[in-house]
């Protein structure tokens, strides 16, 4: 049974001492370091939300998006993203196992610990060098709306590293024996050069490097508590820079790709929504409403944790804030109720487990923006599961208290469930607000030579459709209004429908060529005031319409922005084309 703890609820071996200069020098870095980055991140979240509400404002309300507005969030972003993984390293909160090194003698968890704090300053060392290359190389490009440096941006990925790199390092300054240290940093150099030397024998093991690297390496370090980001992170570099000619910038790259989807905005504001539910006592609102309605039934206040979890997780995007809310609320008049601690804990962390994929979830989210599904389609279907889940913990928490005795414990009166459904009424909307707010895209299936009819599969004897699915890089699909064209869906004339600038359409059996080439730019050019205004988003056609744009069956743009983002990609095409 895996465990999961804080680094700092750990013991350490070689706690700091005052009278240590090291650990004095050690202890006044970490201080500075923490002032530093939760100050800053305390500000860049106030930041993001008061733009992302202006975002919305502007482009809803008033209809005068501001353009420059996803860019600066878009950089708010990842400089918090990396502060906030400056600061979680610091606290101990990276997801790590402890099951084992928890149950180790003190001296051996403590260069345990030591050896896990080494492992992480090797992997930032790997990253750092390419990560100020890159910000350099990043230098000579100028963000399109904000007309800065894209320094600026990328800079978060190298200032943060240097700083989880000096939070390394004054931690072992602080807690780690000389005798650790050394031990550790040996290791860890032997089986880098071990690598270095192997690296043209190991390259003659084809895929069994990957079992090596990512199931030997990755479990060994996750057993000895390295943090479960850096054991895959390491485990990534080295089969890399062992086994492929792979540069690190490319893994910069990757990271910089990574943090830079919108959809990954809404974190932040689903964070800071579960931190105003608990400060504003919306929780506590639902979870009275829930007591004075089902709490006199035996185990009734089991099932009002439950469903205070369920209709929570609803608003909340932080499942510890959820947790936090829930449990002070209820767990006093349980254990007054004779219900067991231990029980009690482990239910919550059920419901918190059970409640993960409710929208708006922040694991389906993140899923979203990296495999560019349909956060719609995942939030839908992400109800289900809680839902078994929920009606699974009702049942045993049935069997459990079917014969308790409830003598004692009063009905709540109907005028009383009623006040307490009229104060929590604004929270149990919120659920349901939330859901409908993300609205449903269209999208178009991509076309395949298996796709394609008998017809056309006879005529394409010079594989005309394979070397245009290839200039299409794959995203070829059938213009809705006239299927007999094969269009690029990456260049459409139109956001509110796939409206391809150029594809390809078969001719009939007794036309000399087997494809004719379709392109409508030359016959569509337009003024270049009503180009400006649909770069800009004030075209006033598109005034009262909102549409996501193609999500990936495979489709046009794994970003879901609305029509005015898309129209702007789109008439900076045809910009090129004038």
């Amino acid at each position: 049974m895996s465990v999961e703890i804080q680094m700092e609820k750990i013991p350490q071996a070689a706690a700091f001492k005052a009278g240590n200069p090291v650990a004095r020098i050690g202890w006044r870095l970490e201080t500075g370091i923490r002032w530093l980055t939760e100050v800053a991140a305390a500000g860049l979240v106030v930041a993001e939300v008061l733009l992302l509400f202006a975002n919305v404002f502007y482009r809803y309300a008033l209809h005068d998006p501001l353009v420059w507005g996803d860019e600066l969030a878009s950089l708010l972003f990842i400089w918090l993203a990396m502060l906030g993984s400056v600061i979680a390293l610091r606290r101990g909160e990276h997801m790590r196992l402890t099951t084992f090194i928890a149950r180790l003698a003190p001296p051996r968890r403590g260069f345990a610990d030591t050896f896990g704090a080494v492992v992480v300053i090797a992997f930032i060392l790997v990253l750092l060098q390419p990560a100020w290359e890159y910000t350099t190389e990043e230098w000579a490009i100028t963000s399109a709306a904000l007309e800065i440096s894209n320094a600026f941006r990328v800079a978060a990925i190298s200032v943060g590293l240097s700083l989880m790199l000096a939070i390394s390092v004054a931690r072992l300054m602080e807690r780690a024996s000389a005798r650790h240290f050394c031990v550790s940093v040996l290791v860890v150099a032997g089986v880098a050069a071990l690598l270095y030397v192997a690296k043209a024998a190991m390259t003659a093991f084809g895929n069994w490097n990957l079992v090596l690297f990512f199931v030997v390496g990755v479990v060994f370090m996750i057993v000895i508590g390295v943090p479960i980001m850096v054991a895959f992170g390491l485990s990534t570099v080295a089969y890399l820079t062992t086994v492929t000619s792979t540069p690190m910038l490319v893994v910069v790259g990757r990271m910089d790709e990574g943090m830079s989807g919108l959809i990954l905005l809404a974190i932040p504001l689903f964070v800071f929504l579960g931190a105003l539910i608990e400060a504003m006592g919306m929780a506590n609102a639902m979870i009275r409403f829930l007591a004075s309605l089902i709490g006199h039934l035996r185990g009734g206040l089991s099932y009002v944790l439950i469903g205070a979890i369920y209709l929570v997780s609803g608003i909340s995007g932080s499942k510890a804030a959820d947790m936090a809310a829930v449990a002070p609320a209820l767990f006093p008049e349980m254990k007054k109720r004779g219900e067991d601690e231990n029980e009690l804990v482990a239910m919550l962390s059920a419901s918190g487990a059970m409640s993960e994929t409710i929208p708006p979830s922040l694991v389906l989210i993140t899923i979203g923006s990296v495999t560019g599904v349909s956060i719609s389609a995942l939030f839908t279907g992400g109800f289900m599961p809680a839902v078994v889940g929920a009606m699974a913990m009702a049942a045993v928490v049935w069997f459990k208290n079917r014969r308790k005795d409830t003598h004692g414990v009063a009905r709540a009166a109907p005028r009383d469930v009623g006040r307490a459904f009229l104060i929590a009424l604004p929270a149990l909307a919120l659920p349901f607000v939330i859901r409908a707010t993300v609205v449903e895209g269209w999208s178009l299936p991509v076309v395949t030579p298996a796709d394609l009819t008998s017809a056309e599969r006879d005529r394409d004897r010079h594989h005309s459709f394979a070397r245009f699915n290839w200039f299409s890089d794959g995203w070829v699909a059938r213009k809705p209004a006239d299927e007999s064209v094969l269009g690029d869906m990456r260049y459409s004339l139109s956001t509110a429908a796939f409206d391809p600038i150029w594809g390809i359409r078969f001719t009939p059996t007794d036309a000399a060529m087997e494809v004719e080439w379709v392109n409508r730019s030359p016959d569509l050019r337009i003024d270049i005031r009503e180009l400006w205004n649909e770069i800009v988003g004030q075209d006033a056609r598109f005034r009262m319409h909102r549409f996501n744009p193609l999500h990936k069956r495979r489709a046009l743009h794994p970003r879901h922005n609305d029509i005015r983002d898309d129209q702007r990609a789109g008439s900076l095409e045809r910009l090129q084309l004038l």
